[in-house]
């Protein structure tokens, strides 16, 4: 199978991957993915070799992984994101994670894993994106957030992002036609 190539796609290149043109999307130079979330799950199954050797604790490994990645592109987001549904949801969701997250510090009990990929994504935009939303009353969630932001592969990337946002040192966006990058 071909390397992983991280880049930004141009409008054609969006297109081969994506029948809407948008991002993200992935490809491997064999494999075709878009929408995060299988995004995440190709990239999960793609860098755990056990996951191809028929085992059931591979197999439970892939539920549950499918399982935090299709709460948190569904349930988790309407619920945080969507305002008709934020006042009845969001306490819930956010009860529920903090009551799992004061017993471990990832959310799966052997360590992070493409569950605080999807989950912690949501989490970390909630300060830009919805900043009424506060996760004071709760710890626990707050104090994931901080495992999370500490990763060298978040301030490499989202953090850098949403930092410059917050704090306007952001550059300016590159150029787009139709919501695409352009050269």
């Amino acid at each position: 199978m071909g390397a992983l190539v991280c880049c930004t796609f141009c409008a054609e290149q969006a297109f081969q991957v994506n029948p809407f043109g948008k991002l993200p999307a992935l490809s491997d130079g064999v494999t075709h993915v878009f929408e995060s979330g299988a995004c995440l799950l190709y990239l999960h199954d793609r860098f755990e070799a056990q996951l191809y050797d028929g085992r059931p604790d591979a197999i439970a490994a892939r539920a549950r992984a499918s399982a935090w990645v299709l709460f948190a592109n569904s349930t988790l987001g309407n619920g945080l994101y969507l305002q008709h549904m934020q006042e009845r949801e969001a306490p819930g969701l956010l009860g529920g994670l903090e009551a799992l997250l004061a017993r471990q510090p990832f959310l799966e009990k052997d360590g992070f894993s493409v569950a605080d990929v999807a989950v912690g994504g949501l989490l970390l935009y909630l300060p830009m994106m919805v900043p009424h939303l506060s996760l004071d009353p709760f710890p626990a969630v707050r104090a994931y957030c901080a495992r999370l932001a500490k990763r060298k592969a978040y301030s490499s990337t989202l953090g850098a992002r949403l930092a410059g946002a917050v704090d306007g040192s952001a550059p300016p966006a590159p150029p787009t036609r139709g919501g695409l990058p352009v050269r």
